[in-house]
């Protein structure tokens, strides 16, 4: 109940960074392969995750996410920013 995850840098990797501490996380759990689900941000990050390290994907399933960004998706990003 104490714990909490850690703190985030929303630099221009940060789907990448998910992608490995998830990945990083089953494996320390002693959880070798596993199916993902995600939804937008997620979803990214998850496919990210089954091409960096397909040994580890049982199944993949994302929807709302991103495959590839457009220059004016990025414009928007840098916009929020």
């Amino acid at each position: 109940g104490l714990s909490r995850p850690p703190n985030r840098k929303f630099d221009v990797n940060f789907y990448k960074t998910d992608a490995k501490f998830a990945h990083d996380l089953m494996k320390t759990i002693g959880i070798n392969k596993f199916s993902l689900l995600g939804w937008s941000d997620g979803g990214i990050s998850s496919m990210i995750l089954a091409a960096e390290y397909p040994e580890s994907i049982d199944k993949l399933v994302v929807w709302g996410a991103n495959a590839y960004l457009l220059p004016e998706d990025i414009q928007a990003f840098e916009n929020i920013r």
